[in-house]
């Protein structure tokens, strides 16, 4: 078999009416998926915060803001032990440091 150069027209005539046709099928079908695609439209974000996680940030919020240390209770304690009048209840002490509910430890 001999390969020329020689470019027969008959197989280029063939040649562009196929990727004519090919090209003209390929915006049909471009054109028509278009029609009936829905339209999409923009979509903002958005975050939902549970009542509960609210109600946790609000307590946080409260304890973070709360002094660490409440001076008016350290200054009563202190002179009541310089004047020698402190006598704590040692029975109330220990079952409130060993009652697992810490609320009554507060």
């Amino acid at each position: 078999m001999k390969v020329t150069n020689a470019t027969n027209p008959e197989v280029i005539k063939a040649y562009n009416t196929n990727a004519a046709q090919d090209t003209s099928r390929l915006n049909e079908a471009t054109r028509t998926s278009n029609i009936h695609q829905p339209k999409r439209t923009s979509v903002a974000d958005r975050v939902d915060i549970s009542t509960d996680a609210k109600l946790f940030n609000e307590i946080r919020e409260a304890a973070n803001s709360a002094p660490d240390i409440r001076m008016d209770k350290v200054a009563k304690v202190q002179e009541a032990i310089e004047t020698g009048a402190y006598k704590p209840n040692l029975a109330d002490v220990a079952s409130k440091l060993l009652d697992p509910d810490i609320s009554s430890r507060i």
